[in-house]
């Protein structure tokens, strides 16, 4: 069996992905912002509800298969630790702003959208910092990642759940507001098992690959 994460902006195709390795593999697969939003609606405070989050994490770094997807780091370590391959999408803005405004029109025309249209625009403005690169937390993220990568050289720290706990009680927003830059930055320790996906031929390799491990 093998276990798959997959990161990447809103718009650029995790779950679709998520979804095609699943059927694949014939394993589970687990949408972490479904999780999060369980988790969320709990009403714990910010340090319980963390702690809840790496608590999931470990749960399923634990299981012989999976595919995970979602656009968080810090309390996501045990699963990039565990995963035997990390895929990154990378799609262009304009790519991922079409099917961020198409899933919407598609969600709010079914009537299944638990977010009104006047949040869309904020959102998409957002979003966006992701896929052109634009740091509104420049001085924050340079030092996380500076603290990262101190801590993390050579493996340590890595699934020790207090140290997580710590890093999203210090850097928790990093957790979601970061840019494409960062997060291959951020992935450089794993580098030997990042697969990015720009194009169909690359999810065809990554198939391809992941049959034959």
């Amino acid at each position: 069996m093998v276990k798959i994460h997959i990161l990447g902006g809103s718009g650029s195709g995790k779950t679709t992905l998520a979804e095609s390795l699943s059927s694949r593999f014939e394993i589970p697969h687990y949408d972490l912002d479904q999780i999060t939003m369980k988790i969320n609606q709990l009403g714990l405070d910010d340090r319980a509800r963390h702690a809840a989050y790496i608590e999931q994490a470990f749960a399923l770094a634990e299981q012989p298969g999976l595919v995970t997807e979602g656009h968080f780091l810090i309390w996501t370590e045990p699963l990039l630790y565990h995963a035997d391959c990390i895929v990154v999408l990378n799609v262009s803005w304009p790519v991922a702003a079409w099917r961020i405004v198409a899933r919407h029109v598609s969600k709010s025309l079914r009537r299944i959208n638990p977010y009104p249209t006047k949040v869309l625009l904020p959102f998409l403005k957002n979003v966006r910092k992701y896929y052109v690169n634009i740091d509104s937390y420049a001085p924050f993220t340079n030092a996380f990642l500076r603290d990262c990568l101190e801590k993390y050289k050579d493996g340590g720290n890595v699934l020790d759940e207090g140290f997580l706990l710590m890093g999203m009680e210090k850097y928790g927003m990093l957790s979601i507001f970061y840019t494409a830059d960062f997060l291959m930055k951020y992935l450089e320790r794993y580098k030997e098992k990042v697969f990015v996906v720009k194009k169909n031929d690359d999810r065809e390799r990554l198939f391809e690959q992941l049959t034959n491990r």
